[in-house]
């Protein structure tokens, strides 16, 4: 039990308001639809006529986890820095993470993919 407190407070400045693995990767395929979603309205608009084809990768989990404190304002907001792992790629973030309705939701993120090998 103890190991298990350390590891978490290794994790995050605070454990209240620290995204485990799952709401992580929901704030990533959050983003990552909403990417998908904007190219696609892009193609289309500037070629009505043509098919463009555009998915997300799957993700096949995060690791490297490491979150600051909670930041002052309205709505919880944390800076973390974590690996998300697809399928090809091994994608490197550091992102400000909202928490609205009770979700985590990435609001700004500096990003470095690296293909996998």
């Amino acid at each position: 039990m103890l190991a298990l407190m350390v590891l978490g407070m290794a994790r995050c400045a605070s454990a209240e308001f620290c995204p485990d693995d799952k709401a992580l990767i929901s704030a990533v395929r959050s983003r990552d639809h909403a990417m998908v979603f904007a190219i696609s309205a892009q193609a289309a608009e500037e070629d009505p006529g043509s098919l463009t084809m555009v998915s997300s990768q799957r993700i096949m989990g995060v690791s490297d986890v490491i979150c600051d404190e909670v930041q002052p304002g309205e709505l919880p907001t944390i800076m973390c820095k974590f690996t998300v792992r697809y399928w090809s790629m091994n994608s490197y973030l550091v992102a400000r993470l909202v928490k609205k309705d009770g979700a985590w939701e990435i609001d700004e993120s500096l990003q470095v993919n690296r293909k996998r090998r």
